[in-house]
């Protein structure tokens, strides 16, 4: 690791955790483990930066992630209606781009969404130095709640950074991690 490199180690911990994937319409499936754009979503929400704020400072960052704990898959059933009892609109758009009405007309709409409940995970990004001691900062004081996937998904005041590690204080003070510490999926 370059001396102006440093890792940050965070325990991503909560009830449920949803880590989007390729979903449309109704169906919201999860990632069976933390995705970059969710941990770079966190770590956003923790700095208060808006949804149109780009993220391009963070899209360096290396992300490697354990599974501590797999959790096991949950589906959610919605039912969704109009509070104004209108009926709803259809997923399909029209040629001009708009939503086009139900036919006949649909007054409840029904969804799944999958979330993975009492999974844990260590997820550890890599970058520069003073980029990650912001970002342990903001995490340690977050400005927006810190939520794992979703944002029904807070976290379990488990998020708290572990610690940094630099070239000149690297885990293990400079052994080998033990055989079996668990095993790591990288993430670019």
């Amino acid at each position: 690791m370059a001396s102006d490199q440093a890792v940050l180690v965070l325990r991503l911990a909560a009830p449920l955790q949803s880590w989007g994937g390729p979903s449309r319409y109704n169906r919201r499936d999860t990632q069976p483990r933390p995705t970059k754009s969710g941990v770079l979503g966190l770590l956003a929400g923790a700095e208060g930066r808006s949804r149109e704020t780009p993220l391009t400072d963070l899209l360096g960052l290396r992300l490697g992630v354990r599974v501590d704990q797999p959790g096991s898959l949950l589906r959610d059933y919605h039912t969704v209606s109009d509070h104004r009892g209108l009926p709803l609109p259809s997923a399909k758009v029209d040629n001009k781009g708009v939503q086009k009405k139900t036919s006949p007309a649909k007054y409840t709409g029904v969804t799944q969404r999958y979330y993975l409940q009492d999974a844990v995970f260590t997820a550890a990004l890599r970058g520069p130095l003073p980029l990650l001691q912001d970002l342990e900062h903001a995490v340690r004081h977050p400005v927006f709640p810190l939520s794992l996937g979703r944002r029904s998904c807070l976290s379990a005041s488990a998020c708290t950074p572990t610690t940094i590690w630099t070239a000149s204080s690297p885990p293990f003070h400079g052994r080998r991690p033990p055989t079996g510490a668990g095993r790591s999926a990288p993430r670019t």
